[in-house]
């Protein structure tokens, strides 16, 4: 893909940072070494047929852009290794990343569960449905096709707050407030109320399939 691309790859004797990082048994300790370092785009190396889908945000400043499958992104834990990044780069302050963090959680898992796996309910409080609900989505993650679903996440930096961007791939849903649960409390659906209380914007597009949150430093 690098190749095809005409870029730098992470790893190459260079003084700056490379323009991309493939990212294929990579593990969550070098992919936070390297949006420390700088990196600002990550592509899944299994997926080199949407090498052209990286061009448009190639060579932008102040934007980290991550491309991963399903099955990666949901290994990986992205929120945490993204918000270490828009800590070190100086784009949220040290006393906002748990708040971040959390709306970033809760975005990708949405994305992930209910996006790219197609799972609409999450647990209720029974302990057994926890058991189910999570040998489901193992089941799911076994599906190629489900698990090569691609997620995207971008967070971009404009002077004053960070915009992150989750896509996913899957059939949408409804994010108007029937879309809430009937309480903070409920085990399952508090995501929404999460994003809307902790972030300073949150607004839903594609049917759902993005979801964007604003952060101010």
């Amino acid at each position: 893909m690098a190749q095809k691309l005409g870029l730098g790859i992470d790893g190459a004797e260079t003084d700056s940072p490379p323009d991309l990082l493939l990212v294929g048994d990579t593990s969550a300790d070098e992919l936070r070494a390297a949006l420390v370092r700088g990196i600002g785009v990550v592509v899944d190396a299994d997926d080199p047929a949407r090498a052209d889908g990286v061009l448009p945000v190639l060579g932008r400043p102040n934007l980290i852009h991550l491309s991963l499958s399903t099955l990666r992104a949901f290994r990986l834990e992205l929120a945490p290794l993204l918000c270490e990044a828009l800590q070190c780069r100086g784009w949220i302050a040290g006393d906002r990343r748990p708040e971040v963090e959390l709306c970033v959680h809760e975005a990708v898992s949405n994305a992930i569960v209910h996006g790219n796996l197609g799972i609409q309910h999450g647990p209720s409080e029974d302990p057994a449905s926890f058991d189910r609900f999570y040998a489901e989505v193992r089941m799911r993650l076994a599906d190629p096709v489900r698990a090569g679903r691609i997620l995207r996440l971008d967070a971009v930096w404009d002077g004053a707050a960070v915009e992150v961007q989750v896509d996913d791939e899957g059939a949408g849903f409804q994010s108007g407030p029937q879309a809430l649960p009937s309480s903070p409390a409920a085990k399952s659906g508090r995501g929404l109320h999460i994003m809307r209380e902790l972030s300073d914007g949150v607004s839903f597009d594609r049917g759902g399939r993005t979801v964007r949150l604003r952060f101010r430093r």
